[in-house]
């Protein structure tokens, strides 16, 4: 959580800095290469959506998907 600090100095200083904090993360078992892709195979579809909806779809009612205006001009 503190990469998402409001404020810059709460985060950690650098990609090195965070690496060493994640190190220290005691884990009962170890995640491995194998894990990573066993997790994906078994979540990846529902953790990232296929195909993001069209600026104007029903899904997009909050308005929160829009083509930027200067992208949709050109």
């Amino acid at each position: 959580l503190d990469c998402l600090a409001k404020e810059p100095n709460e985060r950690p200083e650098s990609a090195r800095a965070l690496e060493a904090r994640l190190g220290e993360i005691v884990l009962d078992e170890p995640w491995t290469h194998e894990l990573a892709d066993r997790w994906w195979s078994r979540n990846g579809a529902a953790a990232i959506p296929a195909k993001p909806p069209a600026p104007d779809s029903e899904s997009d009612a909050d308005r929160t998907n829009l083509t930027p205006p200067a992208a949709a001009a050109g």
